[in-house]
């Protein structure tokens, strides 16, 4: 009969089988309890002589750090480092407080000087010298000396002058000059009454000129009573709707960095400061020239004809 003993894994070990039992001796499976007990260990024999030093073995793991141990002394200072960089520059810091007001200066010397100037707007230049007439009734026809009002059948608002104006002169020649546009202005001895307007049409007869214009109807002028004397003047041809005009100023107490003041003042045409083409007007100083004067440069509305006076302040 064949037995499969196992693997031993160390001596002594036993198997048994089909009633018997075998044990490892080591060598082989010996049918029988084997070995008796072990004895007593036997006295230690003398020490053998030291072996040869065996290879050093690989370095262990470091083991935990120490406590750390007592500060040293302070060792000597070392030398002075070099200059570092200059760092980038702080914000700024809140403003002091206000310093106290320093006394005050002596006082300047302003001097004004004032004077008076004229805008001529729409004219250049006068073609008759106040020719005297008596006014008349209106529509009424003109004889020597006479001149009158009227409205011809196109609304044309028309003055009627004879050609002997009240002196008894002959002045057909001065009342042939006026072309179209030109302006002609009437008023009284007092300026109380003063009319100024363009032209837009001429005619004649043998003892009168005819003179029409468009801008006022009849209603919206008062003429004096008949008999009042008015003076005529005509002048050159208007400057068309630019409704410019410029004076020059001639005053020796203008300087580079003078202060120069305009104010409107009252004419015989304009006798209210509250007279709308007025309010219209917008003037400027141009052109100061030290030690000589300035120039006013004017702009209005449209159609804007007439003298217009200015006042005028220096502050130096």
């Amino acid at each position: 009969m064949n037995i499969n003993f196992p693997i031993p894994t160390s001596v002594g070990e036993t198997y048994t089988f089909n009633g018997s039992t075998w044990t490892w001796n080591g060598y082989a499976w010996i049918l029988g309890p084997g070995l008796g007990p072990t004895g007593p260990t036997g006295a230690t024999g003398p020490e053998g002589s030291t072996g040869p030093t065996g290879n050093t073995g690989p370095q262990g793991v470091t083991g935990p750090t120490g406590n750390t141990g007592p500060q040293g002394t302070t060792g000597p200072t070392g030398n002075t480092g070099p200059t570092g960089a200059t760092g980038p520059t702080g914000a700024t810091g809140p403003t002091g407080a206000t310093g106290p007001t320093g006394a005050t200066g002596p006082t300047g010397t302003i001097n004004i000087f004032a004077g008076t100037a004229s805008l001529n707007f729409g004219f250049n230049g006068v073609i008759s010298a106040g020719l005297p007439y008596t006014l008349i009734a209106d529509n009424a026809l003109p004889t020597a000396g006479q001149i009158s009002f009227g409205q011809s059948e196109g609304s044309y608002f028309e003055i009627y002058v004879n050609k002997i104006d009240a002196n008894g002169e002959d002045v057909s020649s001065i009342l042939a000059l006026p072309a179209v546009p030109a302006a002609f202005t009437l008023q009284n001895e007092s300026g109380s009454f003063f009319i100024s307007f363009p032209t837009v049409s001429i005619s004649s007869t043998l003892t009168y000129y005819n003179y029409d214009w468009t801008f006022v109807p009849i209603p919206e002028i008062i003429p004096p009573p008949p008999g009042t004397l008015l003076f005529l003047n005509f002048l050159n041809n208007i400057y068309g709707e630019e409704s410019t005009a410029s004076t020059t100023v001639t005053d020796s107490n203008v300087l580079a960095d003078s202060v120069i003041y305009l104010e409107w003042d009252v004419s015989s045409n304009h006798e209210s400061l509250d007279d709308p083409l007025i309010e219209n007007i917008s003037l400027s100083v141009n052109g100061k020239t030290a030690g000589v004067g300035f120039t006013v440069n004017a702009f209005a509305a449209n159609n804007t004809f007439g003298i217009y006076n200015l006042k005028y302040t220096i502050i130096n």
